[in-house]
């Protein structure tokens, strides 16, 4: 095996670790997301209507988007999307 191999071989298995992990830390997001869309969400700063649902692997958590509401569940300003991260969510 040359310098060149080893160092090849090393990437590859790095790559795979990699993608590994990354698939571990997807099951544990998507296991753990206790939301949907349409349902109404709020943080230290906005309220929304989830419109959308994502995942962050750096965040460690679900994004969702959708469009302000008031109290009541009125959208506010459906020109602007808005984003939560689900560790941003206010309970209660």
């Amino acid at each position: 095996m040359t310098k060149q191999e080893l160092d090849n071989t090393i990437k590859e298995l790095n790559k795979q670790h990699e993608l590994a992990v990354n698939k571990v830390k997807k099951e544990y997001i998507l296991a753990n997301n206790p939301y949907k869309v349409g349902d109404v969400i709020s943080d230290n700063t906005k309220t929304i209507q989830i419109q959308s649902v994502k995942y962050s692997i750096h965040a460690l958590c679900m994004v969702y988007e959708g469009y302000k509401v008031n109290k009541k569940g009125v959208l506010i300003n459906k020109n602007k999307l808005e984003t939560i991260y689900q560790s941003n969510i206010k309970n209660g």
